[in-house]
């Protein structure tokens, strides 16, 4: 009868132990999931500033170019308005 009730109680012992295996399985599983997640995040947020620079580079030098073309038309329009 002893025998019997350490046979018992192994049997729900490797019951728990497999249960917090499938557990542990689960959860390492989510959490791999979750960290190539936010891998892949991270590299398209990277991917995103690094274009978003490069147009905010582009614009400043258009706009550096136009505030130039802005000044020389100015110039001109007040010479004109002075030779009238």
């Amino acid at each position: 009868m002893v025998a019997k009730k350490m046979n018992d109680s192994y049997d729900g012992e490797n019951e728990k132990d497999t249960s917090y295996r499938q557990q542990r399985d689960r959860n390492n599983m989510s959490v791999r999931k979750s960290r190539a997640k936010s891998k892949l995040r991270m590299q398209k947020t990277a991917e995103r500033i690094t274009r978003l620079r490069g147009e905010n580079e582009s614009l400043s030098k258009e706009m550096t170019q136009l505030s130039k073309e802005l000044t020389i038309l100015k110039h001109l329009v007040k010479v004109f308005i002075e030779t009238k």
